[in-house]
């Protein structure tokens, strides 16, 4: 993953350790300025949570325990699947699949209900 986004050419040599700065000139600060002066916060900002801080220790909620105690709403569940095929429709047939693409891996899903297995653990 991963790839060459920017390139720079230096005019002249550049000494081991000089620092190097990019000026991207006025208008981009003018912009830069005026979106600082006029950004607000979207409305549900408040409830916003980020991924790093969710318990990844706690159990993942079932669907009817999300009823009354749901996920923030900028957050969703997400199974790897690494050996599916989705087609057409939410039908998956299972193959053997070689994917170096992480996001091949993963798709939306729900918990609809989880068993303890012999040995105590979901």
């Amino acid at each position: 993953p991963g790839s060459l986004i920017l390139e720079f050419v230096a005019l002249r040599d550049v000494r081991p350790g000089e620092e190097l700065l990019l000026d991207y000139g006025r208008s981009w600060e003018s912009a830069w300025n005026s979106h600082v002066a006029n950004w607000e916060p979207p409305k549900d900002a408040s409830t916003h949570k980020y991924p790093e801080d969710m318990d990844e220790t706690s159990v993942l909620r079932t669907m009817a325990e999300q009823e009354h105690d749901p996920y923030p709403a900028n957050l969703m569940t997400m199974c790897n699947t690494p050996d599916q095929m989705r087609r057409d429709s939410n039908h998956v047939e299972w193959e053997d699949q070689e994917r170096d693409e992480w996001w091949w891996s993963v798709a939306y899903c729900h918990i609809l209900d989880r068993k303890m297995g012999d040995n105590g653990v979901f």
